[in-house]
């Protein structure tokens, strides 16, 4: 026996076969059962969605022996001569070769005639937007005045094209393109009638293909038959159709939710190397971020979506981690490259700029690519705040009692206030007199001391206590706009984005503390590991760095308030050579002891705003004068006449 396709030998033989067509096989059937059957019927619709097999099986259920019924029974002669197409009574015109004036008048003629075997005569009048305007026009009469015994069904894919005096008098019914997950479970009952075993993916990969034709998605799935035989792989229909593999769909939209303009570029490579046109490429990655940005402004929605149930949550997932401005800039950049290919000389190069661009939102000064990167930066605050437990009660930070005005310059010779540092044993009980009200800071302590008493949190590392305790710490995050209580989430950092940011620190060190910035300018962020920034300064800057190690303590304070993530520095000299020992140098001047609460002022010149002990500071000062400057020591002086004096003339310059 000769194959039959199978879209041939699985074609609806009843109202009950034709798939997502629900809303045309409800109504005819009901019109079926009440005797409500109209004289005339425009079906409409994209190819292959059902529309002549729909007009056959109505021919069926009006002439089946035991009908007009809404399931014929095809068994009958009348249904076995319609299914073969040997029935007199049910005729089949091909519109775009007999539309002519002198056919429809042939039509309208035998129209008239009763019929010879079936009870009622069926014209179906496919691609009927071919027939011409006298033809419509001879046909007209028959149609307003039709003969009782006659059914006239026109099938179109343009009823625009069909004349408005035709369409008046017809009963039109619309097919809708077939969703992806109705021809998915049809392809998968035809594969298990035929004894094929086939992968999910690779059903679905066929059943986008088909682009919501049911024909068109079983003439690929014989295809594929062919090529693969009883066991289908997604590879074996991605090398027949010539289809791009869906992971590479998700590969590409992770690359760019990850701004790695790196793997971008590998996709494109990918598509070029397995030798896929790149505007198809194109047209594909444009339907995957149009999803994703769907299900990001509308995730409630179950039908703007065509794609299966588990392909759905990964887009949801996937939609996540992008802002809704986001998605809309790459919709617009992928959909602006996807016209550009048409008239583009080097394909490939156009998608890879197109692409970059739409990875990397800081090449861009346009409003979406600033919205582009402020969602980013508010996705990581959710993203942190989620992850974070709640915070329990700790000891609370001693705040200066004053606030720098503003910052020495870093050749001028400092002026350091001496803190005034008065410690208080942490055991101190209930029998002191309690603090007055007119003195903040000690009625801070004494909250704080309460507060530890009550939580009994264990102790921290002294590390972390002398940072709490450090006001220098704390005074970029203020001016950051958040308070001592208000420290930012803790956010995943990578090496990219300091670098971005490197810049921006420089300049809010510089406002913290010039020395320090000074100091800090001459290094460069090269390593993360794990927490810890290495910051590499030149070979010939070994007093640079080992300053700035002793001022690390506001390096950091400036990370944590721009970038969050608890970053913490090490400086190293010359090239990066691994990790050292965790714990970074310490800070110059002695560290306060764990069981005391630091209380200091502040002077308006101290640029440090930090407790500092004041001959180290002006050495410090003095040494980096000297070498700048290219001054000598010739006199140094103890401090006994105040912070102010003594770093006055502790050394002179030349």
């Amino acid at each position: 026996m000769a194959y039959v396709s199978l879209y041939r030998k699985y074609r609806p033989q009843t109202f009950h076969d034709i798939v997502g067509q629900d809303h045309v096989t409800g109504t005819l059937v009901n019109a079926i059962q009440t005797g409500q059957v109209h004289h005339a019927m425009l079906f409409c619709g994209t190819r292959g969605t059902g529309k002549t097999s729909t007009a056959r099986v109505l021919a069926k259920a009006l002439n089946c022996v035991k009908g007009p019924t809404p399931e014929p029974c095809n068994v009958c002669d009348a249904c076995v001569s319609i299914t073969d197409g040997t029935n007199l009574d049910v005729t089949e015109i091909d519109a775009a070769s007999h539309g002519s004036v002198d056919d429809a008048r042939d039509l309208r003629e035998k129209a008239s005639y009763a019929p010879a075997a079936a009870r009622y005569k069926v014209y179906i009048i496919d691609e009927a937007h071919m027939v011409t305007t006298q033809g419509f026009n001879a046909m007209l009469k028959v149609l307003e005045e039709p003969p009782e015994h006659v059914r006239f069904i026109f099938c179109t894919t343009e009823p625009h094209k069909v004349i408005e005096a035709i369409r008046s008098r017809c009963q039109r019914h619309d097919f809708r393109r077939i969703r992806t997950a109705a021809l998915v479970q049809d392809f998968a009952r035809i594969c298990q009638a035929e004894s094929v075993e086939i992968e999910p993916a690779a059903l679905e990969l066929v059943a986008r293909a088909a682009d919501g034709s049911h024909r068109d998605g079983l003439s690929r799935l014989d295809q594929v038959l062919t090529f693969a035989g009883p066991k289908v792989t997604l590879a074996d229909v991605a090398q027949v159709l010539g289809a791009l593999p869906v992971e590479l769909r998700f590969d590409l939209a992770e690359a760019l939710a990850g701004h790695r303009v790196a793997d971008v570029l590998a996709c494109v490579e990918r598509v070029v190397d397995a030798g896929h046109d790149l505007h198809q490429f194109t047209r594909e990655a444009l339907e995957h971020l149009r999803d994703l940005y769907v299900l990001r402004v509308a995730p409630s929605s179950t039908t703007l979506v065509d794609v299966t149930a588990e392909t759905r949550e990964r887009l949801a997932a996937q939609a996540e981690r992008f802002g809704p401005g986001e998605l809309g800039r790459m919709v617009g950049i992928v959909g602006e490259l996807y016209l550009d290919l048409r008239t583009a000389t080097d394909q490939r190069l156009v998608v890879e700029v197109g692409l970059a661009r739409a990875a990397v939102p800081e090449a861009s000064l346009d409003a979406e690519a600033l919205l582009a990167r402020i969602e980013r930066l508010e996705r990581r605050l959710s993203i942190a705040g989620a992850e974070s437990p709640a915070a329990a009660p700790g000891p609370a930070v001693a705040e200066p009692t004053a606030r720098r005005d503003q910052a020495a310059g870093p050749a001028a010779p400092a002026k350091a206030a001496a803190p005034a540092a008065k410690a208080a044993p942490a055991d101190a009980g209930p029998a002191k007199a309690a603090p007055a009200a007119s003195d903040p800071a000690a009625a801070g302590r004494s909250r704080t001391q309460a507060g530890e008493a009550q939580a009994g949190t264990a102790p921290a590392s002294p590390r972390a206590r002398e940072k709490a305790k450090d006001p220098a710490a704390q005074a970029p995050a203020e001016e950051a706009g958040w308070g001592p209580a208000e420290a930012p989430a803790r956010v995943p950092v990578d090496l990219d984005l300091v670098r971005r940011s490197w810049p921006l620190v420089l300049e809010r060190v510089q406002a913290a503390s010039r020395l320090t910035a000074s100091f800090l300018g001459h290094g460069r962020p090269v390593a993360l590991e794990g927490r810890r920034l290495v910051v590499e300064l030149p070979k010939d800057r070994p007093f640079e760095a080992e300053n700035l190690a002793g001022r690390s303590r506001q390096v950091e304070a400036v990370l944590e308030a721009m970038l969050g993530g608890g970053l913490e520095i090490r400086v190293v000299v010359g090239e990066h050579a691994g990790p050292e020992d965790p714990d970074p140098p310490p800070a110059s001047g002695p560290a306060p002891a764990p069981d005391q609460v630091v209380e200091f002022e502040v002077d308006p010149a101290n640029d440090e705003g930090r407790p500092l002990d004041a001959d180290a500071d002006a050495r410090a000062v003095a040494d980096w004068a000297a070498k700048e400057l290219g001054g000598k020591v010739i006199e140094e002086r103890p401090n006994d006449s105040g912070a102010k004096g003594g770093a006055r003339g502790a050394r002179k310059g030349r």
